[in-house]
């Protein structure tokens, strides 16, 4: 084979490589994990002046929390955006499914524990983090983005953190404030970002 047509083959993998990430990129655009992650952040802020302040008892606060993973489950299946509309992509369908999975187990957990008076707060966090940082692995390897990697080895930090510490105060919703946006938020915003660039290199 002429050096030629090794450079037209080599030319002709990188188009497809690119191509192919670009409707990985195009399954998953991120904006579920800002919208959401803008929520959770804008709720603990208010349930930490809620509680500081006493504005409410702290047997209503905790109610939002099933309300929320119920919504981004919900969120994952419904509107124009859903990712589960790319069903046949197998990107999507892990996304889907990891997230779905953080969602409704912790939902679960919050119902259960809510019947017998209210959910420990500490063990959410937990749950959550350990959760969402096993999302974030799946999903990296599924839509082969790496950096992603970064999420989940900061909600690992998290865990430890809080296993470490062995107990929860309220100054720590400024942690969980900080770890939602570093860690859902700015995710979201590389996913973004990269659509727009992978697609712009997929043309």
């Amino acid at each position: 084979m002429s050096p030629i047509d090794l450079n037209a083959q080599e030319d002709l993998e990188i188009i497809q490589n690119m191509m192919a990430q670009g409707r990985l990129a195009a399954a998953i655009d991120g904006i579920h994990l800002i919208n959401w992650g803008f929520i959770i952040v804008l709720i603990l802020f208010f349930q930490y002046f809620a509680e500081a302040r006493d504005w409410l008892p702290s047997s209503v606060l905790w109610l939002w929390q099933p309300l929320v993973c119920i919504g981004l489950v919900i969120s994952l299946f419904v509107g124009r955006r859903s990712p589960s509309r790319r069903w046949d992509n197998q990107a999507s369908r892990t996304y889907v499914t990891a997230f779905t999975t953080v969602g409704s187990s912790l939902a679960l957990y919050v119902f259960a524990s809510g019947v017998s008076g209210k959910p420990d707060q500490f063990i959410l966090v937990l749950l959550t983090s350990c959760l969402l940082g096993s999302a974030f692995f799946v999903t990296s390897f599924a839509i082969q983005m790496p950096r992603l990697q970064f999420a989940t080895a900061g909600w690992a930090l998290i865990f430890i953190l809080f296993c470490l510490k062995g107990h929860l105060i309220l100054s720590d919703f400024f942690i969980l404030c900080t770890a939602f946006f570093l860690f859902m938020i700015v995710p979201g915003l590389y996913l973004m970002r990269r659509k727009k660039q992978l697609a712009r290199e997929a043309v």
